[in-house]
């Protein structure tokens, strides 16, 4: 690529588990299965080979990593949360998890949009599910299967009209804790819970070809935890499978015993004959007690702007409010592509006319990922167009477009940006859609020191370009030091960010160091590990155009940043 670009990859949502093989609650693990259709005679022999135990013994969690549990505690520690009244409202009180789940379905899996209770399970349906219809197959239960008085949320999947005669699957199940939502039992395909009746669940699990994990429990008495009746797993370390057992849910050998393989495939195959009725639930598809949340479809944020989404199919149709008067117009798109789905052409019809949008010259517009579309009305006799899409490399780019009421004009490509995100403190992107034209973070790329994105505040300028507010750009992630100082090189020291000026001083031979933010010019400030504050170098635009320090002060050779430090790493 002739041109650098914001290199951010577009990911889809990192679910919980590698989907190696695929392995859910109704398909064989790679754990010898021969037994499982065992005869009534053996099931019956199982029941008593296999001792399910007493509540009372079964008080810890399972190991989250083995049986996909969230949230457990292995303690005794319970919820002081007070009774409900017999008129509590059940389904206000789960409605962020319903909306949430909701608009997932409707909308789609969307990494800018990161869910706080969708399970995880349910992510994985809506991807890769090619008929899409789970708004009429997956539901929830409100119910007690607990037997604490407060009524868990359970969310099922009832699978097709035709599959009526299997378990109901259970994506999740959320109770009441400390006042808040506690998501219990979050389920995936290699990780996956089924409904056996008498408020009881099964559990299979696979971690490759070694592992298997398969066993019953039940809820605690406040619905925050998951009791284990019986538990098994295989290990393969050792060279040869070896079955062990436990009461824990945790596939640690240190706290199980040995199991003897027979036993443990009869309880296979006591645990695959528990079948039970499937459980009554609400559709989704009948669930129409929500509020859309704006960020999932085509809506006015504010009196300024408007965020809407021009769908990856070719064509189509919406409503989006351009005009912030809450009339909506409707609006056909038409746009055509080559073999490589590039798009040629793209049209937006409304009032009556067609508009044309200039053709992308530099950057190609990948549209099977469609078009994010930010409507600025800043006043005055132009509107703007931010329109944010996926470049040949996977990547994604914004173009801005002028509208004068009669054409749109091409105003410039914000050299591969990705507007409006920031870095949360784990180092991950977070979306933040901009409210006020006066005042919105702008991520973009700078090449400083390696490949660098940064946020900046800025204001929407009077050619529709974003004008900085501060000289500041903050760099993004990752928080852990990964570039060294290969000899000692002057600085200035800040205390803390407020500091007006720095003490002289020096980062060592060897420090690691962390980008913070820049001017992208004169002055590059670190993180240096083990340090507070902040370390500030001088820098400028060396005879070859490449970085280097702005002063020879106490430094040996070379001052291209390049070679005073190592490990940076330059993308594209």
């Amino acid at each position: 690529m002739v041109k650098k670009h914001f290199f951010m990859k577009v990911t889809s949502v990192t679910l919980a588990a590698a989907m190696l093989c695929g392995c859910g609650g109704k398909t064989d693990s790679s754990v010898d299965t021969a037994n499982s259709g065992e005869t009534t005679e053996e099931t019956e022999e199982v029941q008593e080979t296999v001792k399910v135990s007493d509540t009372a013994n079964a008080d810890k969690a399972p190991d989250e990593g083995a049986s996909g549990v969230a949230d457990q505690a292995k303690d005794d520690t319970k919820s002081e949360d007070e009774p409900v009244s017999d008129d509590f409202n059940y389904e206000s009180f789960y409605k962020p998890v319903l909306d949430e789940i909701l608009n997932t379905m409707i909308a789609g899996v969307d990494s800018d949009h990161p869910t706080s209770y969708v399970p995880s399970g349910l992510l994985e349906r809506i991807m890769y599910d090619p008929d899409n219809n789970v708004l009429q197959t997956v539901g929830y239960r409100i119910d007690d299967v607990s037997g604490d008085g407060f009524a868990e949320l359970l969310i099922v999947d009832n699978g097709d009209d035709d599959d009526t005669s299997s378990n109901s699957l259970i994506y999740g199940i959320y109770t009441r804790k400390d006042g808040d939502i506690n998501m219990t039992i979050d389920g995936w395909a290699r990780s996956s819970h089924s409904w056996i009746g008498d408020n009881r669940f099964g559990y299979l699990g696979s971690g490759g070809t070694d592992a298997t994990y398969f066993g019953i429990y039940h809820l605690s008495k406040d619905g925050t935890q998951s009791e284990w009746e019986d538990f098994y797993f295989t290990d393969g370390d050792s060279g040869d499978i070896k079955y062990y057992t436990n009461k824990e849910g945790a596939a640690e050998i240190d706290l199980s015993e040995e199991a003897d393989p027979d036993t443990a495939n009869k309880f296979w195959a006591y645990l695959d004959a528990q079948k039970a009725p499937q459980l009554e639930i609400t559709l989704f598809d009948n669930y129409n007690n929500y509020d859309i949340d704006e960020e999932y479809i085509p809506s006015k944020i504010s009196d300024q702007i408007t965020y809407f989404t021009l769908s990856g199919d070719p064509s189509g149709e919406l409503n989006a409010d351009l005009d912030g008067n809450g009339d909506p117009k409707h609006i056909e798109v038409k746009c055509t592509q080559d073999d490589a789905y590039y798009f040629n052409t793209l049209t937006l019809s409304f009032d009556g006319k067609d508009y044309d949008l200039p053709k992308i010259d530099e950057a190609y517009a990948f549209i099977m990922d469609g078009f994010k579309c930010f409507w600025f009305r800043p006043g005055g006799d132009k509107q703007y167009l931010y329109a944010q899409y996926l470049t040949d490399s996977d990547y994604r780019a914004m173009v801005v477009y002028s509208f004068d009421g009669d054409k749109f004009e091409l105003v410039d490509y914000l050299d591969g940006a990705i507007l409006f995100t920031k870095y949360n403190d784990n180092g991950d992107p977070e979306t933040i859609y901009p409210t006020d034209l006066d005042e919105f973070l702008v991520c973009k790329t700078d090449y400083i020191l390696g490949t660098q994105g940064y946020t900046q505040k800025c204001k929407l300028g009077n050619k529709g370009l974003p004008e900085p507010l501060e000289e500041y750009r903050y760099y993004l992630g990752p928080r852990e030091p990964y570039i060294a100082a290969t000899k000692d090189i002057t600085c200035y020291y800040f205390e803390d960010d407020d500091a007006a000026k720095g003490e002289p001083d020096t980062i060592k031979k060897g420090d690691m160091v962390t980008p913070y933010r820049s001017d992208g010019s004169t002055y590059l400030d670190l993180k240096v590990e083990g340090a507070s504050g902040i370390y500030r170098i001088l820098i400028k635009e060396g005879e070859t155009g490449r970085m280097e320090l702005n002063s020879s002060e106490g430094t040996e050779d070379s001052l291209l940043l390049d070679d005073c430090f190592t490990g940076q790493v330059y993308a594209g």
